[in-house]
């Protein structure tokens, strides 16, 4: 009652504030009717919220007044506390007040002081005193009075007052250090109550006041890191257990200020631990970066924290867009957990895992940035040093490089950086050792086929191993993209090392594109490129046939392949004198070695690419590979070939592609080689000899595949066509595609895919295969697909990818662009969520690049955005969602189109929402997106002023651009003939589509009236559906189309290109177009008997706006009959 009638008299304070101009003091002003004590204390409080200088100065007359009235009271125990009343009543003006003003905030800061400085300096109690008042201080007496006091306003009905009451409550409970367990009871019980409030500031107050219920500290933010470590043990003997709890449970609170309010408040202990990384994936900014100060705040949970978990953290803070986070982040590196690695940032290294994280890059980066003038003194090139590398002293080298290049630090560059020959031999050398791993053995246990196999301890060691050593190459090779190619005999040195050991089995896919990568920027342009590749997957490919060509020799991979490939690197950069320096090859262990004088000798002749003599040289360095090919034992090509049968096989009919017989037996081999890939035991030496046979056929698939790869990562780095691409098509990629092994077919489509965008005749010649992969292939395959066939579509457009030359090819019975996007939009047909992702991405670029002119699609579209049954398709919606605004918010065209559309998608929605009884609310925003993507005020690109704002002007201008080649501007004079013309057939228009409002507004408008009447003709019963079409009606900006005609008749004639003519903007508010618009509105009005209250006030206050809209409209008005028809819209009963 207190409160309430605090809060009463707080606003009838306002209101007199309010009468006389001046806002009301939050303090009240001393009177002379009140006792000494009050009067003081009001002044002293009227005082400190005028200034923030004088706190501490009133806090020390308050604490004296404080013992004056405390010795009264011990000489006369039955006097009143009229120091606890007084301040109460300064408390009490606090609460009332509902603004956040800075007098509220400086009366907060003083009672905090003052309450501070009373319990640093309490006297202790008199001899004399009663027992319980001995054992009490003056503060614990003061606080006690106020919280029982406070405690009353947690049930008022204001919300400023209850939250109000909670800040009191929560400074009260900081400075209390003993409570009674009825005080305990209640408070807890009725903050957790406003704990619960639907108001999140007074949420949030109520959980800061059960935090500081359970710690009893002051604000949550200092340090503890000496209690890090120990749990919430001294919590829980206290019984804060439930308390605990609750705060916990607000963690996932809707409302970032209760979200942060809870992170800042919980302990920074292990056992809050997963609360606190939760709260730093928050998607507020505020949030995230308290979490991170309260992980500052506690260094020791650094322990309590994976390798994969720390990287995480200092990952993700420091690419966050928030400065504050961002700043955090740096917090955390630098002051709470470098120094526990003894400020040595590679020792700090290898506590985050450089291997598989995205924190290292950007963690060094910023190291360097502070402590480059250590750095740049203390660093030199070691070959030993870098010849023992770890990953994280490898990331610190390269990082520290490519740093350097980019400050311009050329001193510290080539004091560190190895030279191009230098990092052919550190390759060498870390692929040797990768060479003498043991092999990986079988899993313990395979799960139960859901999880993945588990591997033996040693296997596990073995592969971390090998990951650290691939990590280094990789970094290496990032190391070498960045050389001076200038240095052209470390160059060919280089390049002729990649071309040599591209091939080998240690290299999984993605190491192969950055092997591809690195010699793409080698080599001087991109013809020698595509001549280097070509030589090097000839070689690899290339099978003498011979029986004794797996025994032929011994040499591993690396040592043939780079002899090889340092002769073929030589045609295009030189004569092969021997003038640029020594020739090498790649020694078994690694090193790099003079070539033997026998293969010097077979290398005699190959200055040019195109001779044939060396042909016996080529084939004894195939069977040399042959051996090589052997000791293939990627993991992912076995995966990729152990498990595929029948079902995945996708053979090209003969229709497609014809096939002769050396392509027939060659099919048949290769199905004959899949069935036989499996290995049987052997029992005889007939079975040994069938086990040595299947190996080489797995070697030559193996093979094989590593020639696709290849050619994908060479082919995704062209940028313009080569006669050597179509050799590529059809030795590897189209023999791919004809095996029956679905990994092949889905690379073989991948190779062939990013070949054909390179040439629009490759790209017709080859189209029956990817139309045939989508009819006819697997999920896979028609994924390939589909993504393919709408690149080609986007690259060459429609009237290539669809045209007689290849549709010829094949018998399909896809024969166009609608047909093909119609299938590629059923789900029902595709039966796969990924497929039909695809899809439905394709279809939105087609529509931005303007390839689709089909209404039916459009409305699909914004009604799959929407739609219930696509809720569990969030890539879907969120497609369709991004692409709409973009297409609806590009010209004037497309918004006209969307407005077409947009009134039949939502009725089709609403019909939905009513029979599922769903959420009309929803429907309601929707269409409020939808207004907004059709408004003609968000316009990104204005329309040029050679396009008319008009269809039909529109369409005969295009037709012009057909005819003649130009804009309608020169000639003969027929453009302006045909757009006099235009105009004066826009003054009445022929036929009802001419008729229709081409402006977007204006035709939703007119759409939402039509079925809006035809909703009342039919006495629906239901409410809801109309009011949602008035609202959607409101809120058409049809007064935006007025305005800005006068605004551009005022202006005078356009500036220049790009802006609407005031022509065009009138002619988009013509006078017909307006009495259509008024017709549909009396004819509603003529069954608004269906309507509910609210509706009827609603519709009424839309036809107010449409008179006062058409009524401006200075063409429309000249005619008497419209102004008649106009005031009609009046009369609303």
């Amino acid at each position: 009652m207190a409160v309430a009638g605090a809060a009463a008299g707080a606003a009838a304070g306002g209101a007199a504030g309010a009468q006389t101009g001046t806002p009301p003091s939050p303090m009240p002003s001393p009177s002379p009717a009140i006792n000494p004590v009050q009067q003081v204390v009001s002044q002293l409080f009227a005082e400190a919220v005028s200034s923030g200088t004088s706190h501490r100065k009133n806090a020390r007359k308050l604490r004296k007044l404080h013992r004056q009235c405390a010795q009264r009271r011990r000489e006369d125990p039955q006097r009143p506390d009229d120091l606890a009343e007084a301040v109460w009543q300064c408390v009490l003006q606090i609460i009332a007040a509902k603004q956040d003003a800075v007098e509220t905030a400086r009366a907060f800061r003083f009672l905090t002081a003052y309450l501070t400085l009373l319990n640093h300096d309490a006297p202790p109690a008199s001899g004399d005193a009663p027992e319980e008042e001995r054992d009490a201080t003056l503060s614990a007496m003061l606080v006690e009075t106020l919280l029982t006091r406070a405690m009353l306003g947690l049930e008022a009905r204001d919300k400023h007052v209850r939250r109000r009451v909670c800040e009191v409550i929560s400074l009260l409970l900081a400075h209390l250090s003993e409570i009674t367990d009825a005080t305990d009871a209640a408070l807890t019980e009725g903050l957790a109550v406003r704990a619960t409030d639907k108001e999140a500031s007074v949420r949030a107050k109520a959980l800061l006041a059960l935090a500081k219920l359970v710690t009893g500290d002051g604000d949550g933010d200092g340090d503890r890191d000496g209690d890090a470590d120990r749990d919430a043990g001294d919590d829980l003997a206290r019984g804060a257990d439930p308390i605990l709890e609750r705060i916990t449970q607000a963690h996932n609170d809707k409302s970032p200020l209760v979200r942060r309010m809870v992170c800042a408040v919980l302990e920074p202990s292990p056992r809050h631990l997963p609360y606190l990384m939760q709260f730093t994936r928050d998607r507020e900014a505020s949030v995230r970066a308290v979490a991170f100060a309260r992980l500052v705040a506690a260094p020791r949970l650094h322990d309590h924290l994976t390798r994969s978990q720390r990287d995480d953290l200092l990952a993700r803070s420091l690419s966050d867009r928030d400065t504050a986070v961002k700043k955090q982040g740096l917090k955390l590196f630098f002051e709470a957990w470098l120094p526990r690695a003894a400020d040595d940032v590679v020792l700090f290294l290898e506590r985050i895992d450089v291997v598989r994280g995205h924190a290292a890059r950007p963690l060094l980066r910023a190291y360097f940035f502070q402590n480059a003038a250590r750095i740049e003194d203390a660093l030199a090139y070691h070959t030993s040093e870098w010849q023992q590398l770890t990953p994280e002293r490898a990331a610190f080298y390269v990082e520290w490089l490519l740093w350097c290049q980019e400050t311009a630090r050329e001193a510290a560059w080539e004091a560190v950086c190895p030279t191009l020959t230098q990092l052919t031999h550190l390759l060498g050398h870390y692929l040797a050792q990768i060479e003498q791993l043991p092999p990986i053995e079988d899993t313990v246990a395979a799960g139960d086929g859901l999880d993945p196999p588990t591997l033996s301890d040693h296997d596990a060691a073995v592969l971390e191993q090998r990951q650290a050593l691939e990590w280094i190459l990789t970094a290496l090779f990032r190391l070498a993209c960045q050389q001076d190619t200038t240095d052209e005999i470390g160059r060919r040195r280089m390049v002729a090392w990649i071309a040599g050991a591209v091939g080998h089995p240690a290299w999984d896919t993605a190491h192969v594109a950055t092997l591809i990568k690195t010699m793409r920027y080698l080599c001087e342009n991109e013809k020698d490129f595509v001549q280097l590749v070509t030589e090097t997957v000839h070689d690899l490919h290339d099978v003498d046939g011979d029986d004794d060509a797996a025994t032929a020799t011994t040499t591993t991979a690396a040592t043939a392949a780079a002899a090889a490939a340092d002769a073929a690197v030589s045609g295009p950069h030189g004569d092969g004198d021997g003038d640029d320096g020594p020739r090498l090859r790649l020694a078994p262990e690694g090193r790099l070695v003079s070539v033997d004088d026998d293969l010097e000798s077979s290398q005699d002749g190959e200055g040019d690419h195109g001779d044939h003599g060396n042909d016996a040289a080529r084939r004894r360095r195939s069977r040399e590979r042959d051996d090589v090919a052997g000791a293939m034992s990627s993991a992912s090509m076995r995966t990729a070939l152990g498990d595929h049968d029948d079902d995945h096989r996708a053979a090209l009919p003969g229709a497609d592609v014809a096939m002769g017989e050396d392509d027939a037996t060659s099919l048949a081999s290769a199905t004959a080689a899949a069935a036989t890939v499996a290995p049987g035991p052997s029992r005889d030496s007939a079975a040994a000899a069938t086990a040595t046979d299947e190996d080489r056929e797995d070697r030559l698939l193996q093979k094989a595949y590593r020639c696709l790869e290849i050619v994908q990562a060479a082919a995704a780095r062209i940028d313009a066509f080569h006669p050597a691409l179509r050799g590529w098509i059809e030795t590897f990629c189209v023999p791919a595609i004809r095996r029956p092994l679905a990994p092949f077919q889905s690379i073989g489509y991948g190779c062939l895919a990013l070949i054909c965008l390179l040439n629009r005749e490759v790209a017709v010649e080859h189209m029956p295969l990817f139309f045939h992969a989508f009819r006819m292939g697997t999920d896979d395959m028609k994924g390939l697909a589909m993504n393919s066939l709408f690149d080609l579509i986007l690259c060459f457009g429609p009237e290539t990818v669809f045209s007689d030359a290849a549709m010829t090819r094949g018998a399909f019975e896809i024969d166009s662009l609608l047909g093909f996007c119609q299938q590629t939009l059923d789900y029902e047909a595709l039966n796969n969520r990924a497929l039909f992702a695809i899809g439905i991405e394709g279809n939105c670029k087609l529509w931005i690049r303007q390839y689709l002119d089909n209404d039916e699609i459009l409305g699909h579209l914004i009604v799959l955005a929407y739609h219930p049954q696509t809720a569990e398709l969030p890539e879907v919606r969120a497609t369709i969602r991004a692409a709409l605004p973009v297409f609806g918010l590009l010209t004037r065209d497309h918004q006209n189109r969307l407005a077409r559309v947009v009134v039949p998608a939502l009725l089709q929605l609403l019909e939905q929402a009513e029979a599922s009884r769903g959420a009309l609310m929803e429907v309601a925003q929707i269409g409020r997106d939808l207004l907004a993507w059709t408004d003609r005020r968000h316009l990104r690109i204005p329309t040029p002023r050679r396009y008319p704002l008009r269809a039909a002007a529109t369409r005969a201008n295009r037709r012009r651009l057909g005819d003649d080649g130009d804009d309608g501007d020169g000639g003969d004079g027929g453009g302006a003939a045909d757009n006099a013309a235009d105009h004066a057939a826009d003054d009445k228009p022929e036929d009802d589509e001419a008729a229709v409002p081409e402006d977007g507004h204006l035709r939703i408008a007119y759409d939402l009236l039509v079925a809006l009447a035809a909703r009342l003709s039919q006495n629906a019963t239901a409410v809801a559906t109309p009011r949602t079409l008035i609202g959607w009606l409101r809120r058409c900006s049809l007064g935006d189309t007025v305005a800005a005609a006068a605004a551009a008749a005022a202006a005078g004639p356009a500036g220049g290109d790009g802006v609407p003519s005031p022509m065009d903007l009138v002619a988009d508010t013509r006078p017909a177009h307006w009495r259509m618009l008024v017709d549909a509105t009396l004819d509603v009005r003529a069954h608004r008997g269906s309507l509910d209250g609210l509706s009827r006030v609603s519709f009424n206050k839309f036809m107010t706006q449409l008179n006062t809209v058409v009524m401006a409209d200075g063409a429309f008005v000249r005619n008497p009959d419209n102004v008649v028809l106009a005031r009609q819209l009046l009369v609303h009963e």
